[in-house]
């Protein structure tokens, strides 16, 4: 799970801060818990020896000075040693933290028993803490001495504590990484949302779910999207009943064309009237693909292309196509078709041929339509995309173009999750490059 949680994310960072925060909240609460315990709170193994020293030292006290050395030797136990001694045994070097807490804990527990001090001090071998020595002075001014030949494992309690803050953070860890994937979710789903809209007006609404400023931003997000569609819609419709109801007057102006006596100004007229049809037409086929598009069927891609340029060849234009067996793909047949015949024709009418190769690529199909004419310049390659929009001198009017074509086919090819992108191949020419994504169809 952790490896499909990307550093940059939200839900990655978010993860970072809570385990890194989690762990030196368990571990700085584990090390002042253990600094603040009480001074009689020692590992077992020291509460033990403890208790033993507590042992030794009040029946050493009950003997006389001359019987105590004999006692001790009578006294075996094989974790802990004493010596006594009627002068005081030399001075050693003062141990670390932990030997001075042992020591004032010694101090409290045997001031009943009357031992006046308590040396914990650094010597070679082991002591009651690994390599020191405990003395202590008896009332009588004697003095006991202990060793441990095999002295408790201190490092036992830190591994204790080391081995509860791991379990604890690998609970933690689990909570933060369903928190923050629970909190980043509506967010992947925000920035997938906001594509599916930039292709599909139409697209369904995203899912309202996770916390309340997540849900709320998600009502407005698919008001915002439902009140787009439906400003699209009004648009799209009121064009295309504008464009429907100019078709009266110009059968009624085409009628009127045929009883002009000048035969020259009746062709010209005759002219306009065609091309006002042509872009007539071209507006309600556009607008048509983007209110109602034609449902989705199987198609092959490699026949259909092969249709087209057949089409193009009987015009007697050049069109030569490379492709592999068959390349499937769920898309409307018609406007596809229509798409690609408006790119191939463009190919063969302003770059003086087609050159269309399709290729299988992983999760996509490219078409790459290339021409030898004289391409389009760089500044006007996404413009050219805009309805009606015609350059000046190679795709102009007079070449029988409505503006529309390039506009219509990245309708179609967007609204099936692909693009169209336009370069100049640096040998001469335009190159046209359409990617259909397999997984939307």
């Amino acid at each position: 799970m952790l490896k499909r949680l990307k550093p940059d994310s939200i839900a990655g960072r978010t993860t970072g801060l809570l385990i890194v925060g989690a762990l030196l909240i368990i571990g700085g609460a584990g090390v002042i818990a253990d600094l603040t315990r009480d001074g009689d709170d020692l590992p077992r193994p020291f509460r033990q020896m403890v208790t033993k020293v507590e042992t030794i030292v009040a029946l050493t006290a009950a003997q006389p000075p001359d019987a105590r050395a004999a006692m001790l030797r009578r006294f075996r136990d094989p974790e802990l040693s004493a010596q006594w001694s009627p002068a005081a045994p030399p001075a050693g070097r003062a141990g670390d933290w932990f030997s001075r807490r042992f020591a004032a804990t010694l101090a409290r527990r045997l001031a009943p028993l009357g031992v006046g001090e308590v040396r914990l001090v650094a010597a070679p071998g082991t002591g009651p803490p690994p390599g020191h020595r405990l003395d202590l002075r008896l009332g009588d001014g004697s003095w006991l001495s202990f060793r441990a030949p095999h002295p408790p494992d201190f490092g036992r309690r830190w591994l204790h504590l080391i081995a509860v803050t791991a379990l604890v953070g690998a609970g933690i860890v689990g909570l933060a990484i369903f928190v923050a994937r629970w909190v980043s979710r509506p967010l992947r789903d925000f920035a997938t949302a906001a594509t599916r809209l930039g292709e599909d007006v139409e697209a369904p609404p995203m899912a309202e779910r996770g916390p309340g400023e997540i849900r709320s931003s998600a009502r407005a997000f698919n008001q915002m999207q439902r009140r787009i569609r439906a400003f699209v819609q009004d648009r799209m419709h009121m064009l295309a009943a504008a464009s429907h109801d100019l078709r009266t007057p110009i059968t009624r102006l085409r009628l009127r064309a045929d009883f002009v006596d000048d035969s020259d100004q009746r062709a010209k007229m005759l002219a306009d009237l065609n091309e006002m049809e042509a872009i007539i037409a071209s507006v309600i086929a556009f607008v048509r693909e983007d209110t109602n598009p034609e449902p989705k069927a199987e198609v092959d891609l490699v026949d259909l292309v092969r249709a087209i340029a057949e089409d193009q060849r009987a015009q007697g234009r050049q069109v030569q196509v490379t492709a592999p067996g068959s390349l499937a793909l769920a898309a409307p047949p018609v406007a596809l078709k229509r798409a690609l015949a408006n790119l191939i024709e463009n190919a063969c009418l302003y770059g003086g041929r087609a050159e269309v190769t399709l290729k299988d690529g992983p999760g996509e199909i490219r078409i790459e339509i290339a021409d030898t004419g004289p391409g389009i310049p760089e500044a006007e390659q996404e413009n050219v995309f805009k309805p009606f929009y015609r350059l000046e001198k190679s795709r102009s009017r007079e070449t029988g173009g409505t503006g529309l074509g390039l506009a219509l086919a990245r309708l179609v090819i967007r609204n099936l999750g692909g693009d169209i992108a336009l370069r100049n191949r640096p040998g001469g020419g335009l190159s046209q490059t359409v990617t259909l994504a397999r997984n939307r169809g």
